[in-house]
């Protein structure tokens, strides 16, 4: 069966940018120190893979507690059956602003949002900051509960606004791994070592269930970010750390396959497209991926 790692169910969410195809000669001058650097980290993600099974696990899918002992069985179960072989269905939610999600929500119609199927397109986009002058409105207070309240039902450690069609740049993760749960226009301003980058086997509630990447993470990270009381900075360590990496590329419109070195971790049984449809885009997608941006945005990522 799989690993324990590989039932690591990770949710994660960025000025609107569709990512699509560009001309290899519209890369910045930097680009080849940037791809010797992309290099030697696929060399470090292969060199793991050879080394023999991963060992990360992440604690809401821990083997030490019975819940978590009761999920790997089921999940287990699942992606071992005939159903997962070609059930994936895509989605295409509408695209929302923040103060639009909140009158949906005001008008008590939803507690939990739907969430985005991949290939949806909302999933590639980058989200928008959000204005300064909705930090103080309920608005921003009834969303990031309706995010917190989605996260749970999902069984999710973590949660980016993108993921249910909303455009802002809001993360939200579970108590359980973090002090701070709402991340409002978060910026890292620290990374720990490139050579201490920690590596992971991450699943995605927006992909297909039978999608497993192997990829790196930083292991620590400095966080400035802003939440319902104001301005704070963080340092995200561990499981953390980790599921907010996982949270801030969806933001960008990444998604961790945009990270995978691995041509099998592009294949999916459950949506055999999958394959073809990232082959095109993946050197540059991973390019995005694998930039380690400090501070604001920039065109690498998407942001403006």
């Amino acid at each position: 069966m799989l690993a324990v790692p590989a039932l690591c169910f990770c949710l994660g969410f960025g000025s609107q940018l569709h990512l699509t195809a560009r001309p290899s000669n519209a890369f910045p001058a930097c680009v080849t120190k940037r791809r010797l650097r992309l290099q030697t980290q696929a060399n470090l993600i292969q060199r793991k893979l050879q080394e023999g099974p991963v060992v990360e696990s992440v604690p809401f899918c821990s083997p030490q507690t019975l819940w978590g002992a009761w999920t790997m069985l089921l999940v287990c179960l699942f992606l071992s059956g005939p159903a997962s072989a070609a059930n994936w269905s895509g989605t295409h939610i509408p695209k929302r602003s923040l103060a639009e999600a909140a009158k949906t929500l005001e008008s008590g119609a939803l507690r939990s949002m739907p969430m985005a199927k991949y290939p949806d397109p909302m999933l590639r986009m980058s989200a928008s900051p959000v204005a300064e002058s909705m930090f103080h409105q309920p608005a921003l207070k009834l969303f990031t509960e309706a995010l917190q309240t989605t996260a749970a039902a999902e069984g999710a450690v973590g949660l980016a606004a993108s993921q249910v069609g909303v455009d802002a740049r809001i993360i939200v993760l579970d108590p359980s791994i973090s002090s701070r749960t709402v991340f409002v226009n978060p910026q890292v301003v620290e990374r720990s070592s490139e050579d201490s980058m920690r590596w992971w086997r991450e699943r995605c509630l927006v992909l297909p269930p039978d999608v497993l990447v192997t990829l790196m993470r930083d292991a620590r990270i400095k966080v400035h970010a802003f939440d319902l009381q104001g301005s704070y900075t963080v340092t995200l360590e561990g499981e953390a750390a980790r599921a907010f990496q996982h949270e801030l590329d969806h933001l960008n419109g990444v998604l961790i396959i945009d990270h995978a070195v691995d041509d099998d971790d592009l294949t999916s049984q459950a949506f055999p497209e999958m394959k073809q449809l990232e082959e095109p885009d993946h050197p540059w997608r991973q390019e995005i991926a694998f930039a380690r941006q400090v501070g604001a945005l920039d065109e690498t990522s998407g942001g403006g």
